[in-house]
């Protein structure tokens, strides 16, 4: 499953097999990493990227910053977890029955869950 071609420097993406340069395809995936896009999907089909392939794309600081997409994606479907509302604090709790004042833990933000204020 060889994605990169030493040849002609070219990028197939696996299943839909569309054809990039290298440079490009990293551009993309930085792009959608620094856009906080999840999941990250071909540019011309909008199938979306393995992982294998945009971890060969991008920098191992990119690397991370992906991973960290990829679970807040998924804790963002769960029932019951919640995001602290202060920009860039990353704190998370799980909430039990019905909370409508929060307080986080970490930065000692306040807010209603109810209406977001």
């Amino acid at each position: 499953m060889e994605s990169r071609n030493s040849r002609n420097d070219s990028f197939y993406i696996d299943p839909c097999l569309h054809v990039f340069c290298h440079e490009c395809f990293q551009n993309h995936v930085s792009s959608a990493i620094a856009d906080r896009k999840f999941p990250i999907k071909c540019p011309s089909c909008s199938i979306e990227i393995s992982q294998l392939q945009i971890e060969i794309a991008c920098s191992e600081m990119e690397w991370v910053s992906y991973l960290k997409l990829e679970i807040d994606y998924g804790l963002a479907g769960m029932k019951g977890i919640i995001n602290c509302r202060k920009p860039n604090c990353n704190y998370r709790f799980e909430a039990y029955g019905d909370i409508t004042l929060c307080e986080c833990l970490d930065c000692r933000t306040t807010w209603c869950e109810k209406c977001d204020v």
